[in-house]
C-alpha cells in the first residue's frame, strides 16, 4: 500500500536538478580498504577490488560493486526480507539487512559515514540495491550506490569501507492499531509536496536563494520518509484518496520539470 520509497526518491532526484545546477562537480574516485566488509554480514560478500569513479550527472553518485560469496546468510531460507526503512504490520517475522559506507580521506580521516542502519539520504542511494544484492548467487556481482556530495570538496586520494547490519524483527498484529495519527501526518506531507512544488519553481525561474529552501528541504525529506514508513495504524478509504492525490502532484510536478 504505501509507495513511499518512491516519491520520497522523486523529491531527492528533483531537489539534486536544483543543486546541480548552480555549480561545476569535479570528478571523484576512491578504492576500498579492503575486500572484506565489516558488521553482521561478513563474510557473505566482499568488495570487488578496483577503483571506483562517481557517475555524473544531477549528482555524483559512488557505484560500488559487491561480489557474493559462499557463505550462508544469518537467517531461514523462508523469512521476509526488507530494507531498514520498511515495516511490516501484518503480523508476519522478518528480517532487515542494511550496508553502509565510510569514506576517508589521504590522511586517514574519516570524512564521512553512512550507517549500515541509515535511511533516506543518509543510506543507499536506493534501498532496491540491498535486496537485489541479497538475491545474488554464489560468486555473482551486483552493485550499490550512495550519494557522493559528501566527498565531492575533499582534496587526494580517497578510500572505503562497507559495513553491514541485520535485524530480526518479531511478527506482531498491529492491523487493528488506530489510524487516527494518519491525518496529521498527511497534513505534513501535503505542507512539503506544496514546499517543493514551490522551491522547484523558483529554482526554474534562476532565483538563486532557493538554495537555503533546498538544503531545508533535503533535511525534511529523509525525517518525512521515516515517519510516512514507520506510521501506525492503517489509513481509511479516505485518507487513501488524499493520500494518492498528494503523491499525483509530486509525480506530476517532477515529471513538467517544475
Amino acid at each position: 500500500m504505501k509507495k513511499v520509497n518512491i516519491i520520497i526518491a522523486v523529491a531527492m532526484l528533483a531537489t539534486g536538478i536544483m543543486l546541480s545546477s548552480c555549480e561545476n562537480k569535479k570528478q571523484l574516485k576512491m578504492s576500498p580498504q579492503s575486500i572484506e566488509i565489516s558488521g553482521d554480514l561478513q563474510g557473505c560478500f566482499e568488495v570487488v577490488d578496483k577503483e571506483i569513479v562517481a557517475t555524473e550527472g544531477t549528482w555524483s553518485i559512488w557505484n560500488v560493486e559487491m561480489r557474493r560469496t559462499d557463505e550462508p546468510f544469518p537467517w531461514e531460507d523462508d523469512i521476509t526480507l526488507a530494507k531498514f526503512s520498511e515495516t511490516y504490520v501484518d503480523g508476519r517475522s522478518y528480517c532487515r539487512v542494511g550496508f553502509g559506507l565510510e569514506t576517508f580521506g589521504e590522511d586517514g580521516n574519516l570524512i564521512a559515514k553512512r550507517s549500515a542502519t541509515a535511511t533516506g539520504l543518509s543510506g543507499p542511494y536506493s534501498g532496491d540495491d540491498i535486496l537485489d544484492l541479497l538475491k545474488l548467487k554464489p560468486n555473482e556481482t551486483g552493485f550499490i550506490r550512495w550519494d557522493g556530495t559528501k566527498e565531492e570538496n575533499v582534496k587526494g586520494k580517497i578510500t572505503f569501507r562497507i559495513t553491514s547490519a541485520v535485524e530480526m524483527v518479531e511478527g506482531e498484529d498491529k492491523t487493528t492499531s488506530s489510524s487516527s495519527n494518519w491525518d496529521e501526518l498527511l497534513d505534513t506531507y501535503e505542507a512539503y509536496v506544496n514546499k517543493y512544488v514551490s522551491c522547484m519553481k523558483k529554482a526554474i525561474s534562476g532565483d538563486i536563494n532557493v538554495l537555503s529552501e533546498c538544503a531545508s528541504l533535503m533535511e525534511k525529506t529523509e525525517e518525512l520518509g521515516e515517519q510516512l514508513e514507520n506510521a501506525s495504524g492503517t489509513m481509511t478509504t479516505k485518507q487513501i484518496e488524499r493520500y494518492t492525490k498528494i503523491n499525483m502532484k509530486m509525480l506530476e510536478a517532477a515529471s513538467s520539470g517544475l
